[in-house]
């Protein structure tokens, strides 16, 4: 199983590439963004729970986004 990835999710923002795939145990993800021009690449490893708290802190942060579109 030595550096297998048995699967990989990729999209591209406006700037940056952003790839998720397992860590090589299958105990959690690693979240990897690029620059389109090479300048930086940035790794994020999180277990279940750090993977779900983030989920749910993203969508908390959306929703204050949200809300605050409304007022204006």
């Amino acid at each position: 199983m030595k550096n297998k990835i048995w699967h990989k999710v990729k999209f591209d923002t406006d700037e940056q590439s952003i790839e998720i795939y397992p860590t090589e145990t299958l105990d959690g993800i690693i979240l990897e963004t690029k620059e389109f021009d090479k300048s930086n690449i940035s790794r994020l490893y999180l277990n279940k729970d750090e993977m779900e708290l983030l989920l749910l802190k993203m969508n908390e942060m959306m929703g204050y986004l949200k809300s605050k579109q409304q007022e204006q």
